[in-house]
């Protein structure tokens, strides 16, 4: 018989409804140690991660600081729901407020904590938007989240992450602001789908990237087919239509792809739907992404 291997203990929970004294008990099962340049991750009694670390390493006790701070937050940030994960070296909470309608849609503001006991992800800890109709999650505008902390796991800043945390505590509604600011800003505007798609796979020396060729892909898909934003087929012609069928020889410049117009409101819904199922730190980095490809028009 082969050797027979036992999953790993993990926790994912979404859109809970908040209450503490459940949070604290789901919380309380998970346990980081540091020995020596050993990076141990224990969840319900099972060790489900171990890193060796660099001598500047600075360890970042999640279920410390979620206990610490989550009684605070909740009196002033009133969370409803709540998404918690714990699975191996990643640890993310994400804890929904108080709705708000853009455009004539309902998001929630959100609150974020992730981090990671593997050495792969910074610590991050942001403010987004949470788009309810289609679960798109956070969306975060380049340049406008004073919130934002985001460190690496040194000796040196970690100590100091709990105490910064509150004192961004005070710039979260101004993040807020400009975030529902810049989503409004993309009413009515319009952008080609050609300098999308090329911004997106190309580098600033003009080189193509090709996993963002893949996303390109996906992204075309999701303009013909997503069941909350698709574009209006009746409003392009049939060569229009090619080009997001297929989206390689459209780049390529073939002369059967014609070139459309596209609302930027329906390209950040699409692109940010791509990864409404990853964590906080990939969403925040897409939805920057694809921000800065966005922002000339808007």
């Amino acid at each position: 018989m082969g050797e027979k291997t036992t999953k790993r203990p993990e926790l994912k929970i979404r859109r809970a409804s908040f209450e503490m004294h459940w949070f604290k008990s789901q919380i309380s099962a998970l346990e980081i140690q540091q020995k020596g340049n050993q990076i141990k991750t224990v969840f319900r009694g099972e060790l489900i991660s171990s890193r060796t670390v660099s001598t500047m390493y600075g360890l970042f006790d999640f279920r410390l600081f979620a206990e610490t701070i989550i009684p605070f937050i909740e009196n002033e940030f009133h969370p409803t729901l709540y998404d918690m994960t714990i699975s191996a070296g990643i640890q993310e909470i994400v804890l929904y407020g108080e709705s708000v309608m853009i455009n004539n849609e309902l998001y929630y503001k959100t609150l974020a904590v992730f981090n990671s006991t593997n050495a792969q992800h910074a610590l991050l800890m942001t403010c987004g938007l949470f788009r309810q109709v289609c679960e798109n999650g956070m969306s975060i505008s380049a340049g406008t989240n004073e919130f934002q902390i985001r460190s690496k796991h040194s000796y040196k800043a970690i100590p100091k992450i709990t105490e910064l945390f509150y004192e961004r505590l005070s710039l979260i509604n101004s993040s807020y602001i400009r975030q529902i600011e810049y989503i409004k800003s993309l009413e009515n505007k319009e952008m080609s789908a050609y300098t999308c798609f090329r911004s997106l796979t190309h580098d600033t020396n003009g080189n193509q990237l090709a996993t963002m060729v893949e996303v390109c892909i996906r992204l075309s898909k999701y303009l013909l087919t997503s069941k909350t934003d698709k574009i209006k087929k009746e409003d392009y012609s049939e060569n229009q239509l090619k080009s997001l069928k297929h989206p390689v020889k459209f780049l390529e410049r073939d002369p059967d792809c014609e070139d459309l117009q596209l609302p930027l409101i329906t390209i950040y819904n699409c692109y940010t739907e791509l990864f409404k199922n990853r964590n906080s730190a990939i969403k925040e980095k897409e939805n920057i992404r694809i921000a800065e490809v966005l922002a000339k028009h808007v």
